[in-house]
């Protein structure tokens, strides 16, 4: 069920398209009409018992399999050509032939001679004039055996033997009568005019597309789910990368700054009770340990890991923590555009030499239920020279120390692990790190890369943080909060 409802569009596309196939297919389709008529063949070698009493008759023990054979006679090519003479309509011996269809019905001798044009005073005519014809032929075919019959046992007249010559003569005239009157064929129910055509019936044929569509929608809905390799489930994610699962993020909250800017706009309850939990849950993640300093990445961009960022500072701030958020990724920097504030001078242009601590230092308004007057900021700045060498520089090892002993927690928005190697110079710097990974975007492989690629780093405290939760679905943290009701706004700024 969780694969139907994750590919729910997929199944219903595919369904609807089917539908559409098989109802323009019917409605393009010519009519056509079957009209059936129903002939019954006897045995002709029962008639000896009437010719000659006390015969040794040999008992037919496949009946069904003397019908079929029997039925092979309708559409013998001496039977088409008659019904073509009969009906002389302009049809050829070959469309007679493939418009008419007989078979054995179901528990019983008799034979259905089928015909089916799209038209309905033809089919019955066709299907009548076939089966006088069979009946035509089946007689022919009788009494010439029995003619022939008569011929070899009149040989026995000339016997010696009275009593033999008698027998013989009485059975040559038998034979004789029903070499005349023979009719193996009983045509039982005449062809009537069909009322409405056999084919095609648009609401059959329909509803057969839309189980087909159904069912072969889900077999590509299960078959595509089996070859994609994104993420989709957050604990099947958490058990492959055998890290704890310390928080979740909506997909509607992506993209945003947590705050707004400068504190000009709303932020749902339960989008901010999402994010305390996490921070909750970070405080456990060193156990008995503080954690003063933690970056925040993912394997690639586009994953949520900047407004994790941003909104875990937010928390933390509002808790009541001295919390410093600095951007990290110096080379796609996004905050201080998000936070409505100037990127320039930031933190590559203090590396650089380019710029003073208080000239990077910015205050963004964070008022919420638990008013507190500033998020202190420092952007990623204009200076992207060699950032990988500026994170893991002398000077930045001393901004760390110094920011780490001003601020309860400092909290860096990096740069994602695999395209390039800027938070693989950070991480070995801070206390712990917070891994992005976004539902329906990030692929198994890449996560595990990414868990990869810090195993050769100094073992850190490493929490999954899963982004992209669709409301209602199973990984929905909707209504855990109990600060408000659902969709009660908190006012950020």
């Amino acid at each position: 069920m969780a694969v139907l409802r994750a590919r729910r569009g997929l199944v219903i596309a595919i369904t609807l398209i089917a539908v559409a196939i098989g109802l323009a297919y019917s409605l393009a389709k010519t009519a056509s009409y079957d009209a059936t008529a129903t002939v019954t063949f006897t045995d002709p070698a029962k008639a000896l018992g009437l010719i000659a009493p006390g015969t040794n008759i040999p008992v037919d023990l496949n009946p069904d399999k003397s019908a079929a054979a029997d039925s092979r006679i309708v559409t013998r090519q001496d039977v088409v050509t008659a019904v073509q003479n009969q009906l002389n309509n302009g049809m050829s011996a070959d469309e007679l032939k493939g418009d008419v269809n007989a078979a054995l019905q179901p528990d019983s001798d008799q034979i259905a001679i089928t015909a089916s044009t799209d038209n309905a005073d033809k089919s019955a005519k066709v299907a009548n004039a076939f089966a006088q014809q069979t009946r035509i032929a089946a007689q022919n075919d009788a009494r010439d055996t029995y003619a022939t019959q008569a011929k070899k046992v009149k040989g026995l007249a000339d016997s010696n033997d009275p009593s033999t010559a008698a027998a013989a003569n009485t059975a040559v005239a038998r034979l004789q009568t029903l070499s005349k009157v023979a009719d193996p064929v009983e045509i039982t129910r005449p062809a009537t005019v069909p009322g409405s055509p056999s084919s095609p019936k648009p609401v059959r044929d329909t509803i057969l597309a839309l189980i087909l569509g159904l069912l072969i929608g889900i077999g590509a809905a299960f078959l595509r789910n089996a070859l994609d390799r994104r993420v989709k489930d957050s604990h099947q994610i958490q058990h492959d990368l055998g890290l704890p699962l310390v928080g979740y993020v909506r997909a509607d909250a992506l993209g945003l700054a947590g705050v707004g800017r400068n504190g000009d706009s709303f932020v749902s309850e339960d989008d901010l009770e999402a994010f305390r939990i996490l921070r909750r849950n970070v405080d456990f993640l060193a156990g008995d340990d503080e954690i003063t300093s933690l970056v925040v990445t993912s394997a690639l961009p586009e994953e949520g890991k900047s407004t994790v960022a941003a909104w875990f500072a937010y928390v933390c701030a509002v808790a009541g923590r001295r919390t410093l958020l600095v951007e990290c990724d110096l080379r796609r920097p996004v905050l201080a555009s998000r936070f409505g504030v100037e990127n320039a001078p930031g933190l590559s242009d203090y590396l650089g030499g380019e710029a003073k601590p208080k000239d990077v230092l910015r205050s963004v308004n964070v008022h919420g239920r638990e008013a507190i007057d500033v998020l202190p900021l420092i952007p990623a700045g204009d200076n992207t020279f060699q950032p990988a060498e500026m994170i893991g520089s002398k000077k930045f090892e001393a901004f760390l120390e110094q920011t780490t002993s001003a601020y309860d927690i400092v909290i860096f928005d990096s740069a994602p692990l695999l395209p390039v190697g800027d938070t693989l110079e950070l991480i070995p710097q801070v206390d712990a790190v917070l891994l992005c990974v976004r539902l329906g975007q990030t692929t198994k492989d890449q996560a595990q890369a990414a868990k990869q690629a810090m195993t050769h780093l100094p073992d850190k405290p490493t929490g999954l943080v899963v982004t992209g939760v669709r409301r209602g679905s199973d990984d929905d943290y909707y209504g855990y909060y109990s600060y408000a009701g659902a969709g009660t706004p908190a006012r950020a700024g």
